[in-house]
């Protein structure tokens, strides 16, 4: 895989949501899990080329690739092929399913694209689909293709449940003015938050899993967005203690990822990381301290361990 795509693939990593949450695909039509990966990958522009665009590329019950994306700057083409609940459903026994799929990758060379994501929409809850899916990601890592960028139905339920809270007339309304916008942030620790202040979605964890840290824990924070073509993009973090006010840990730079050594100066509950980015230029959306868009991670910090 290129720079971008390998980028991207860890973005979608981190949207990963629990095998149970995936009951979800059991009732999301193919359409719409093709129209959401469109969707996903025209507001995820750093990877892909902003301002690049999807189209269908044939019927549904065609081979091959349901769309190609082909990105703006980078005018890098990628694939989409979907297998949605209805494709697990009819495809038989998991041998025959397998190489159907195998099968389809190998025509969707016929696209020349640089890479194919396979988004797998399984209900991981069912036992069928479950199999299914299982049998074809281990052949997947056996022939360990570059090509091929599988998407795991836990990831692709976690987009699913990105674009039903995303505020893309917000996003486009932003880009348009020239406004850089935070598409998500995430840490280590597996929480994501794609929610933020610019889309008007506010700053709590649209994922949480762990908040609670103690003195000597290290956090890496990542923090995505998007900006027109050819502007340079910062970001700032900044922390502020229980009762106290934002200070600035890692001042406005190029570097969207910043790691937060705990300290006993942070102990605290519900102790705000600021996320803030801009795109260089004269005005910013909330002035020159918050810049065009921000969010928060929020934590809860103890001391260290006795010994």
């Amino acid at each position: 895989m290129n720079s971008e795509l390998n980028a991207l693939m860890g973005v979608i990593e981190a949207y990963k949501v629990r095998e149970t949450e995936t009951r979800v695909l059991g009732t999301t039509p193919h359409r719409d899990l093709v129209d959401l990966v469109k969707i996903f990958l025209f507001h995820h522009g750093p990877f892909v080329g902003r301002g690049g665009w999807s189209t269908t590329t044939q019927g549904l019950q065609d081979a091959g690739a349901d769309a190609i994306h082909i990105g703006g700057a980078h005018s890098l083409r990628l694939g989409i092929q979907v297998k949605s609940h209805g494709d697990f459903e009819r495809s038989g026994a998991a041998t025959s399913f397998r190489q159907h799929v195998l099968a389809q990758i190998q025509e969707s060379r016929a696209y020349k694209i640089d890479n194919l994501l396979l988004v797998l929409g399984a209900d991981l809850t069912n036992k069928s689909h479950l199999e299914k899916c299982r049998g074809l990601l281990a052949e997947l890592h056996r022939q360990n293709d570059p090509y091929v960028g599988p998407i795991e139905p836990e990831a692709t339920a976690g987009l699913w449940m990105w674009r039903q809270h995303a505020n893309l007339s917000a996003m486009d309304q932003m880009f348009d003015a020239g406004y850089a916008y935070l598409t998500t942030i995430y840490d280590n620790l597996g929480n994501v938050n794609s929610n933020s202040w610019g889309k008007g979605t506010g700053g709590n964890w649209s994922q949480l899993r762990k908040s609670t840290l103690r003195v000597g824990d290290f956090v890496n924070l990542k923090a995505i967005a998007c900006s027109q073509n050819g502007q340079e993009t910062e970001y700032r973090f900044s922390v502020q203690p229980a009762g106290g006010s934002f200070d600035v840990r890692q001042a406005w730079g190029a570097g969207g990822e910043w790691t937060w050594a705990i300290t006993e100066r942070d102990i605290g509950k519900h102790v705000v990381v600021m996320i803030s980015v801009r795109a260089r230029k004269s005005h910013y959306q909330f002035g020159e301290f918050n810049g065009d868009d921000y969010t928060y991670a929020t934590y809860d910090i103890l001391p260290a361990v006795r010994k």
